[in-house]
């Protein structure tokens, strides 16, 4: 890791230092649309990778992805699955996909986010952001998991790299009422629910499947004013990150470029320097386990929690 990375440090920066690391390798990114983190992460992987594999909901925000990540490298190698986080008959789908290739997958960034929802919605009969920010990315991940080990050799760990977020700290995993029936539902907290999930997830995966050589990062990327945020603009003023005129008001975390967004990832995905740190949480391109909140990280959370995705999702996994 360079000691130099920050908060402003690009995704193209951290590429390029990192760029024999990322040589050769397949990496598997969800939520990979234009103007997305997902999509800036495949964006400068593909200029150093073997193979970039852009899963998203939306075939032609796919086939767009593709076409301008070709513009810039007309080389790259590129292939798209159809992968509908709100979904499980989808997921299933995309990872039935997935297992057909020969390839391993070296990396897998589960990036994809469903953004805080007004009001409360179930899928399935589950509150959706838990859903589709953490159910849906449990299933598919260890539907693939085979592709994943696969990577493992002697000089190489594989890494599932989870994209979590500080508003984590909002609130733990509601064991008791994940779905928010006693009335209490505010998109935030669950927002927030959803996210100490992914956390837990890595903390869980990096347990069961050390022995497979396989590493798990859970990150921050930081704010990030993309599309989805627009969504949000009211909410940020409401709570005070902006001030009525959109403006970051002072105190706040400052609103970050997409390519220093996606920066993090690029470190997560490839850095030598934290392999064995696995089940560590970055942000700003540095592992930052003192700022991750106790309830996000307690082993005996992440144990109950998978136990509670398996029976969410009817399956079970080793």
């Amino acid at each position: 890791m360079a000691a130099s990375w920050n908060a402003k440090t690009t995704a193209d920066e951290v590429a390029k230092y990192l760029s024999s690391e990322i040589k050769n390798k397949n990496v598997l990114i969800t939520g990979a649309s234009l103007g997305s983190l997902g999509g800036e992460a495949a964006r400068v992987v593909a200029k150093y990778g073997n193979l970039v594999i852009l899963a998203g909901r939306n075939q032609e925000k796919l086939d767009q992805t593709v076409a301008s990540i070709k513009a810039e490298s007309p080389d790259a190698n590129l292939r798209t699955v159809v992968l509908d986080l709100t979904s499980f008959a989808s997921v299933k789908a995309a990872a039935a996909t997935v297992n057909t290739w020969t390839e391993p997958i070296h990396v897998l960034i589960n990036n994809a986010a469903v953004t805080p929802l007004k009001d409360l919605t179930l899928t399935d009969d589950v509150e959706s952001q838990f859903y589709g920010n953490f159910l849906a990315h449990f299933l598919f991940t260890n539907l693939i998991l085979g592709r994943i080990k696969a990577a493992a050799s002697a000089d190489f760990s594989p890494r599932v790299v989870i994209v979590s977020s500080a508003a984590h700290a909002i609130s733990p995993v509601r064991f008791e009422d994940y779905n928010f029936k006693d009335g209490s539902y505010n998109k935030f907290v669950a927002y927030a629910q959803s996210k100490t999930a992914d956390i837990l997830f890595s903390v869980e995966l990096t347990k069961r499947y050390a022995k497979d050589g396989i590493l798990s990062f859970s990150l921050h990327p930081g704010s990030i004013w993309t599309a989805g945020s627009l969504t949000l603009k009211e909410d940020l003023i409401q709570i005070g990150v902006l001030d009525k005129d959109g403006n970051v008001q002072a105190g706040a975390e400052e609103f970050k470029s997409l390519p220093a967004g996606a920066a993090t990832h690029i470190v997560a995905a490839f850095d030598p320097s934290i392999t064995g740190q696995s089940g560590a949480y970055l942000a700003d391109c540095k592992v930052r386990n003192e700022i991750v909140a106790p309830h996000a990280v307690d082993p005996e959370s992440a144990v109950k929690l998978w136990a509670l995705a398996e029976k969410l999702v009817g399956q079970t996994f080793a």
